[in-house]
């Protein structure tokens, strides 16, 4: 007695709102006309939240039905649907991605007709009923239970969110190309000398796979810039270095030196791009002019 088995997601929640079970049913000898199959939905391992684990195997919903022929070799297709009132009357909230929590259980109780005598005839009344079959399923995921129709606008959906993803990683590796790279280091102390407040920025541009034309160079307060940056265009794949002076008062030299370039980059467009660099400590500086790393 093979069972098929349906979620039914009717508002997209990831939530079953109904289960389809369908089956064709073929008894191999003649059935009394107490025989019923019943179906039950059991929730293998139940946790209820703040409550913790419950005894497993926990039986939330049951029916049954005779509708089906009780002779041998009739095939009769039985179908039942769980609607979403009597799942929720039962309290079956079932995650549509992960309902192998739940399992179906489906079984035969009655008698079988003794030899010789004919389907739906009445079981002697001194014998209590058996159990003559029984199935058990886990319920399937949303894939697992969904149909051709129904799969396709899903993996649709899923192949265009694999391309759009695709399609950003392509666009980030292509602007890392073509965007410049610009680096820079400080020096103690500005070209004119002296030290404290005042550094020399050495900055170093790597023009990446497009032309491109620095439009303007500030530097955030508190510091300010003492030395213009050469503005020029430059060609893909140059290198260029220049050095700025920076000051700022005494009271803010631990502040970060931060230099925001203004880029246009041919077929790109404008850009701005901040290069930022920590002073050293106080007890770090030394009169000789060294490199600090950004």
């Amino acid at each position: 007695m093979p069972l098929e088995v349906i979620l039914l997601d009717l508002d997209d929640d990831d939530i079953v709102d109904e289960i389809e079970v369908s089956s064709e049913f073929k008894p191999l000898v003649n059935l009394s006309s107490d025989v019923i199959l019943h179906m039950l939905i059991v929730e293998w391992y139940p946790e209820v939240r703040n409550e913790g684990p419950r005894p497993a195997h926990v039986v939330r919903e049951w029916t049954a039905t005779a509708a089906f022929s009780k002779r041998a070799d009739n095939v009769t297709l039985i179908s039942h649907t769980f609607g979403e009132e009597h799942l929720k009357a039962a309290g079956i909230e079932i995650d549509a991605d992960n309902a192998q929590r739940w399992g179906l259980i489906a079984f035969l109780s009655g008698h079988v007709v003794a030899e010789g005598g004919a389907a739906g005839d009445y079981p002697p009344p001194e014998e209590p009923a058996v159990v003559l079959a029984l199935a058990e399923m886990d319920l399937p995921t949303k894939w697992e239970g969904t149909s051709v129709d129904e799969a396709l606008p899903r993996l649709g959906l899923l192949l265009f969110s694999l391309i759009c993803v695709a399609i950003i990683i392509l666009t980030e590796r292509q602007r890392e190309h073509a965007l410049p790279r610009i680096t820079g280091r400080l020096l103690q102390g500005d070209e004119e000398g002296g030290g404290g407040s005042r550094f020399t920025v050495v900055v170093d541009i790597q023009i990446g796979k497009h032309d491109a034309s620095i439009d303007n160079v500030e530097v955030m307060a508190p510091w300010k810039l003492k030395k213009k940056f050469a503005i020029s265009r430059l060609k893909a794949g140059e290198q260029h270095s220049d050095r700025l002076s920076v000051r700022c008062e005494e009271e803010y030299q631990q502040m970060p030196v931060v230099i925001r370039f203004s880029l246009e980059v041919d077929t790109f467009g404008g850009w701005m791009m901040d290069l930022r660099l920590t002073p050293p400590r106080n007890d770090d500086l030394m009169n000789e002019k060294e490199p600090f790393s950004d």
